[in-house]
């Protein structure tokens, strides 16, 4: 996996160093990183919803965030397995969105 070549601040979306698309290695190295922090992601918000649930007040938002993490687990997965159609990953996009939301309403 090419992380050096991966992720870079000032280079447009999606273009290696030599102005070329970024070669397999680097875009292997994307999707492990975003595999890895879904993952990341998916512990601490069960936990949180867990740790909710414990609380009469929580439960319904609690049963809210675990269901927004079902979906987007879905559609990450869908986004995998039919390679990506667009109106899949916006509806990633938007449910990343709706988690976003969802925990500053409930913070």
């Amino acid at each position: 996996m090419d992380f050096a070549n991966a992720f870079h601040v000032l280079r447009p979306l999606g273009v290696g160093p030599d102005g070329e698309l970024l070669k397999p290695e680097a875009l292997r190295a994307i999707h492990w990183t975003h595999r890895i922090g879904a993952l990341a992601t998916l512990v601490v918000f069960a936990g949180f919803a867990y740790s909710l649930m414990k609380l009469a007040s929580g439960r319904t938002p609690a049963k809210f965030l675990l269901a927004m993490l079902g979906v987007q687990i879905l559609l990450g997965l869908s986004n995998v397995w039919f390679s990506l159609p667009i109106p899949v990953a916006v509806a990633h996009n938007g449910v990343a969105a709706t988690l976003v939301v969802l925990m500053v309403l409930i913070n």
